[in-house]
């Protein structure tokens, strides 16, 4: 983020008293640790500040120090005009939000945009962009160190919690000396960092191990390209629909340079994941299905059922391998 970026947020501070703080549907660590981090320095400024998302935190996020505080849809009372504040963390545009968008229109919010995705459309009246940052939360760390806040533990926790979400634990190549310098900082500030890598990373459910099971028996591989899908019919026979970074484990795979996850949602509708081992720019090919993200790991949404977007989705991967 420049100076002008952080000194036009600083105004926007000293304007406004009322914050909502949202962010994309199916949030990872890095939105929701986002989101809590900036509630807690808001609250710390005296802000009338919640947290409000289109859907439920993800149970595996719930132990974060603030997470219990998150709402689900639009509030009825929040004031319709510019004085108030939505505040979007690791959001590419409004659609994502998944809010009916006349209603976050009828509100009239004065709209800050917090992200690191290079599909960002640049929406909203202040956009705080990065797309060199490992995370928004990494932007959050920045932001809130540049504003001379006083940090806390549970804010420490949300903020590192988002940064090993989206460095992976710092194995992606979207980790840089200033991702270490935060970490160190968050954690000499009280992260946790046992409990989040327990929480986040190691323990996972009989039936998410189950599910996993039968997702990596459909995995299949042809070249530098290997792909595997989750139906309907695996979440309902396993109780688990935790697909969350099953798409990682097919870049363990030797040469493998595209790694594409695609997961039924109905039958015109399949989610897909894209991750890149190599040089290959995912985000291309998620673009061209109206999806995004960065160019190591993107998503789509594709109206197809499984079938016909598992053909879609392997053309344009080896068009762009070709």
């Amino acid at each position: 983020m420049d100076t002008v970026s952080i000194q036009n947020f600083r105004e926007v501070l000293n304007d406004k008293n009322t914050f909502f703080l949202t962010s994309h549907v199916d949030p990872d660590g890095d939105g929701i640790g986002g989101m809590i981090a900036l509630y807690h320095a808001l609250k710390a400024l005296k802000k009338d500040v919640r947290m409000i998302l289109s859907g439920p935190v993800g149970q595996k996020y719930l132990f974060l120090p603030g997470a219990n505080l998150i709402t689900t849809g639009i509030p009825n009372d929040l004031p319709t005009d510019k004085n108030t504040v939505l505040l979007t963390v690791d959001a590419p545009n409004i659609p994502r939000l998944g809010f009916d968008i006349e209603s976050l229109e009828a509100l009239d919010p004065y709209v800050v945009n917090l992200d690191h995705h290079t599909s960002n459309e640049n929406f909203g009246d202040l956009v705080l962009m990065d797309a060199k940052a490992s995370a928004s939360c990494e932007m959050v760390f920045y932001l809130i160190e540049k504003l001379n806040l006083s940090w806390t533990p549970e804010m420490a926790t949300a903020c590192y919690a988002g940064i090993l979400t989206d460095t992976g634990r710092f194995r992606f190549s979207n980790t840089r000396p200033e991702t270490f310098l935060a970490a160190s900082k968050l954690l000499a500030e009280g992260a946790a960092h046992e409990q989040i890598v327990r929480l986040l990373f190691e323990e996972k459910s009989y039936g998410r191990l189950q599910l996993e099971a039968l997702v990596l028996n459909s995995m299949k591989k042809e070249g530098p390209l290997a792909w595997m899908h989750c139906t309907n019919s695996m979440v309902e026979r396993t109780d688990c629909d935790d697909t969350e970074n099953l798409v990682n484990r097919l870049t363990e795979i030797q040469d493998v340079e595209i790694a594409v996850f695609l997961r039924e949602v109905k039958n015109d509708l399949t989610k897909v994941s894209f991750r890149a081992v190599n040089s290959i720019d995912v985000n291309q090919i998620a673009s061209k299905f109206g999806g995004g993200g960065h160019a190591k790991a993107s998503g789509a949404k594709l109206p197809y059922d499984l079938e016909t977007a598992t053909k879609k989705v392997l053309q344009a991967c080896n068009d762009a391998l070709n």
